[in-house]
């Protein structure tokens, strides 16, 4: 049972209007099953129920034998396994949170004799998908009784069932307004219903039907509602009436599956998101009577291959499979076939998007105007190029950028970022998965929101000391990120910035940081621990949320200081505090004079180094570089698979890595025909190799050792092939 002072609260409100004194006490309240209740004025008011509570229950219209009249303040706050209510006509009001984080919550039925719902009565209902009120549509909202979530489907006491259907009555028309989502396979929607003609799908009447593949809408039906068919996902093949004239809002809304669609000749307006990631959808044809189509509104059509506008319509036209706008010029939507011609002036937000097997762009000189999230999620471009002539953008290294204000707006998985561009705009790599390495220049001032959302590919990056703050969500979702080097000069980790990053260990937090944002490191399940510098006066309670590897956290200020900051975004019951911490630096292995990839024990290099470069690369440590045997090699040996590198700042080990030398089998530092012998064996299984002999001998980083890795290393020993190709 909650506590008993939530109970008393319950009286009170009754009380204070009573103009005698009453002392309220446990002996005022019953108990009934689960129910606990007061008796005020002859009338029952429900004060709490026993959270063990489970499944169905149907409040009873009498209590100790007189009427249940209200359910009080909290009453069914926190019972988790309530999955129905069914509430009894002598109730009038429902108070404040009364069913506050039922999250297990399904349907409730509220009567007809309910006039007044407290404030946040449903709060964090998370699941209640239907709300059953026995009184009429016209009546529910002149009491103005409560704001429920879109998603929650609301049925009422004037409400007709027809097999699936649910619809309403009006004016001689028939209006359906449920589906219910147990239908399966083809289905075909009467022209008459209750005797009258169905004339409208009203909002989200098929939402997630997602058994449904074959919908058949009758030629009476003029309306098609906002998010009526949203989430249908099985959905094969629809019919659009003739009478229909507008195409509404999430009508058709991620119907994956959907590859057949018909736009009727009556048609005059596509609104935002209608055919929103209908993924399947391949084909787009425009009648003559559209006047109005909002860019968005086939956002998420990744499959489409074709798109053709009829030759009299007076506001769009097609060319080169592109949807444009004639009187300014404006690419409304494109696809993976998409040809840009040169009359295009604008390319509008989502132009482009999510086009997934768009391999190759040319912007023409014509274009003058590029949205931010015109080629949001392009993931598979692998070259840009824009004509020489264009006053506006140009390209470089296979980057799209604006001349004025040197912005990078979008790049692919082949970009190399010029050292002219200062600005890395919005979604600039969003889902470049294939990307697997970037360098920022120290040129780059601003790195927008989304930048490099999604780029599953990339393993570590580095951000130059020129950029000043981190946007939301710059890093979202880039789950092969296992190292970070943060600008010295930024100052805000913004919100989201590194949420999703699961493969996250290292990170340290510069100076320059004042402020750690909403889920900054949201989720990033292999994050163990983390430096926070005193100069940080604000941290989100959510920043670190969803990071139960988290177990450390290093504060180089005081703990009087951490407390007088609040910064309490730690469970201090699985996380450790250390206060009054001094970092100890560490060496950046990319300063090597060759290049290198590195996880958490080795090192792999593919050109020859050797120990006098390493140790002149970090002279400002003490470096120890070992063979397999321990001893220390001499300055003029070249450095091979198996040697061990440790870097020490004073007497503290900082650095310890495993070499693996790529092709480089026997350790010597050098690529020759004996390790391509050497690798061979090993995959025939006739030579045990060390596990850092293995990652050397795979060479095309799959994973397994094979022939094929022995003829790679073969042909590198040769000349035949580019070694630095096997750092991946």
């Amino acid at each position: 049972m909650k506590k008993f002072l939530s109970m008393l609260m319950v009286l009170a409100m009754l009380l204070t209007a009573m103009p005698f004194v009453l002392t309220a006490t446990a002996d005022m309240f019953e108990t009934d099953g689960y129910l606990s209740y007061a008796v005020i004025e002859d009338k029952v008011i429900i004060a709490d129920c026993d959270t063990a509570i489970a499944g169905k229950l149907e409040i009873p219209e009498i209590l100790g034998g007189y009427p249940v009249n209200e359910i009080g303040d909290s009453a069914f706050r926190d019972c988790k396994d309530l999955t129905e209510i069914v509430i009894p006509e002598s109730v009038t009001g429902i108070a404040y949170g009364a069913f506050y984080e039922c999250i297990g919550l399904t349907k409730i039925t509220i009567p007809l004799s309910v006039s007044n719902i407290g404030d946040d009565a449903f709060y964090s209902c998370y699941y209640l998908s239907d709300v059953y009120y026995t009184g009429t549509k016209e009546e529910w909202y002149e009491k103005n009784l409560y704001d429920f979530d879109p998603m929650v489907t609301m049925h009422f006491g004037d409400d007709l069932i027809d097999g699936y259907l649910t619809y309403e009555l009006a004016d001689g028309k028939t209006v359906i307004t449920d589906c219910d989502s147990a239908v399966s396979g083809e289905f075909e929607i009467p022209e008459i219903l209750g005797g009258y003609p169905v004339t409208e799908i009203a909002t989200g009447a098929f939402g997630n039907c997602t058994k449904l593949t074959k919908i058949t809408i009758p030629d009476t039906v003029e309306v098609i509602g906002e998010d009526a068919f949203a989430g249908c996902t099985g959905l094969t093949k629809a019919n659009i009436p003739d009478n229909v004239t507008v195409i509404m809002t999430y009508a058709f809304f991620n119907c994956s599956a959907l590859t057949e669609i018909t736009i009727p000749p009556a048609v005059k307006e596509i609104m935002e998101y209608a055919f929103c990631s209908c993924s399947a959808l391949h084909e787009l044809s425009i009648p003559a009577s559209v006047e109005s189509i909002d860019s968005r509104a086939f956002y998420g059509c990744s499959g489409l291959e074709t798109i053709t506008v009829d030759e009299k319509n007076e506001t769009y036209y097609s060319s080169g499979n592109c949807l444009i706008e004639r009187e300014s010029g404006r690419l409304i939507r494109g696809c993976t076939t998409s040809v840009i011609p040169d009359s295009v002036r604008e390319l509008a937000e989502y132009a482009f998007a999510d086009c997934f097997y768009l391999t190759d762009l040319r912007i023409p000189a014509s274009v003058e105007s590029i949205d931010n999230s015109s080629f949001f999620s392009c993931s598979g471009l692998e070259t840009i190029t824009v004509d020489e002539k264009n006053d506006a953008y140009y390209s470089s290294d296979n980057c799209l950028i604006e001349r004025e204000s040197d912005r990078l707006i979008r790049g692919c998985k082949n970009s190399v970022i010029p050292d002219c561009v200062k600005i890395i705009g919005n979604s600039a790599f969003s889902n470049c998965a294939e990307l697997t390495e970037i360098t920022i220049p120290e040129g780059v001032t601003e790195i927008w929101q989304f930048a490099f959302a999604g780029c599953e590919g990339l393993t570590e990056i580095k951000i130059p000391d020129t950029v000043k703050e981190l946007e939301r969500y710059v890093f979202f979702g880039c789950i092969g990120l296992t190292k970070i080097i943060l600008s010295n000069s930024v100052t805000k980790i913004g919100e989201s910035t590194f949420d999703g990053c699961t493969s996250l260990t290292e990170i340290t937090i510069p100076n320059s940081v004042t402020e750690i944002s909403e889920y900054a490191f949201f989720e990033c399940t292999s994050l163990e621990s983390i430096v926070i510098p005193a100069s940080v006066t604000s941290i989100h309670e959510s920043a670190f949320e969803g990071s139960p590897a988290l177990t450390d956290v290093y504060y180089t200020g005081t703990q009087e200081d951490w407390e007088s900051k609040q910064l309490f975004a730690f469970d201090v019951e699985k996380v450790k505090l250390h206060f009054d911490y001094i970092p100890v630096e560490k060496p950046d292995l990319n300063n090597l004079p060759v290049k290198v990839t590195e996880d958490k024990t080795h090192i792999n290099i593919a050109k020859g180094l050797t120990v006098e470069q390493t140790k002149e690369t970090f002279k400002e440590f003490i470096v120890n570089i070992l063979d397999i045997n321990g001893n220390k090699l001499k300055d003029d040996v070249a450095i091979g698979t198996g040697t061990v590198i440790e870097i020490y700042n004073g007497e503290k080990l900082v650095e310890k890595k495993v070499v693996v030398f790529k092709g480089d089998i026997n350790g010597d530092g050098q690529v020759k025909t004996t390790d391509a012998r050497n690798a061979l064996r090993g995959a025939l299984g006739l030579d045990n190799l060390s596990d850092a002999q293995i990652l050397a001998a795979d060479v095309n980083n799959d994973g397994t050792l094979k022939a094929t890795d022995a003829r790679s290393i073969l042909r590198g020993a040769m000349g035949l092939d580019d070694t630095a190709a096997w750092l991946g």
